[in-house]
């Protein structure tokens, strides 16, 4: 047990995207060669009025979430306003037409840091199995964070264990499929941590194939947390509404290695009735690129499919591109 529980903790860590199925199981392989995909500066936080982007000969009508490149121009018509956020989180409002004037993306390392790496390979899961949900492949700021897994068929009741570095912690004993933290000692930062899920019919996430980067997480340290609280502080002073806030809160989780709060912040006006294209294809692009969770994934690119409108095709062809590959059907809205 403790020999399988640290290869799951210790893999190399390099965030995965899926390219194949076979049969009902995902299976996945690795590739040297890194994405060649053009990398994104920024993104549209918020449209105020007319405006338009331009990209080669592409005319874009933008979107709340609609990724902007080195190259692009941006045109606001008069008393329109089209508001940015760089990758660098800075926030910019633009009136006028220029071109994107975000600094460019900075290269990327591969390193032991899964949120370091580029993603690479082929990837997805086993529905048969209590894989977890969240937390995974994340950094947190939350120390006691919502615990959430599959659901497995036939399956009565969960055991529940948490460990710390490759040693147990705690065990509890549920009927759900998910949980909050329980009343035990908090998480802390500088350790690893991973949850361990098994059924009563004897099935246990431990099961599943070893991937790239693990399935372990980690709570940020003190100092960091505070940085990233004063990040957030500021970004509610900027003069945005609450799709745009969601956007920009997610956009400097995610840079933070933050995943499971980023999806958190997503999900929660979406489960409010908000229905915005973007957020969703930002939803199923962290639960497939970063938690190697294409299954989880599929509902929002069927969402990002149905709501992106006709004269906006760039989240429309990506989402769809993405279904295609898993051969999956959505089933739309009467």
């Amino acid at each position: 047990m403790q020999r399988k529980l640290s290869y799951f903790l210790t893999l190399a860590s390099i965030p995965i995207v899926w390219t194949g199925i076979t049969s009902t199981r995902v299976l996945f392989e690795f590739s040297a060669v890194a994405t060649t995909a053009p990398t994104a500066n920024g993104q549209i936080l918020q449209v105020n009025g007319n405006a338009r982007l331009e990209r080669q000969e592409q005319r874009i009508q933008p979107l709340p979430g609609t990724p902007i490149y080195p190259g692009d121009r941006l045109l606001a018509a008069r008393g329109s306003e089209l508001v940015v956020q760089c990758s660098d989180l800075t926030i910019k409002s633009i009136s006028t037409e220029q071109f994107n004037g975000c600094a460019a993306p900075p290269s990327l390392s591969c390193n032991p840091d899964l949120y370091e790496c580029p993603p690479r390979g082929e990837l997805a899961s086993n529905d048969e199995l209590p894989y977890p949900i969240s937390p995974r492949r994340t950094h947190l700021l939350n120390d006691r964070p919502q615990l959430r897994w599959n659901p497995v068929a036939g399956a009565t009741e969960y055991t529940v264990s948490l460990f710390e570095d490759g040693t147990p912690l705690w065990q509890v004993t549920t009927a759900d499929s998910q949980m909050n933290y329980p009343n035990e000692r908090r998480l802390r930062s500088g350790v690893e941590y991973m949850l361990v899920i098994e059924t009563d019919t004897g099935i246990s996430s431990l099961d599943a194939e070893p991937i790239p980067g693990g399935f372990g997480f980690r709570l940020l340290s003190e100092d960091r947390r505070e940085e990233v609280t004063e990040e957030i502080d500021r970004i509610e002073t900027q003069a945005l509404d609450k799709s745009a806030q969601n956007l920009a809160i997610a956009f400097l989780y995610v840079e933070r290695g933050l995943i499971a709060e980023a999806i958190d912040i997503l999900e929660n006006p979406i489960e409010s009735g908000m229905q915005n294209a973007a957020l969703y294809n930002r939803l199923g692009q962290l639960y497939w690129d970063y938690l190697a969770l294409p299954e989880n994934a599929l509902e929002s690119y069927c969402q990002t499919v149905e709501l992106a409108s006709s004269d906006f095709l760039e989240l429309r062809e990506q989402a769809q591109e993405r279904l295609d590959r898993f051969t999956h059907s959505c089933q739309t809205s009467p």
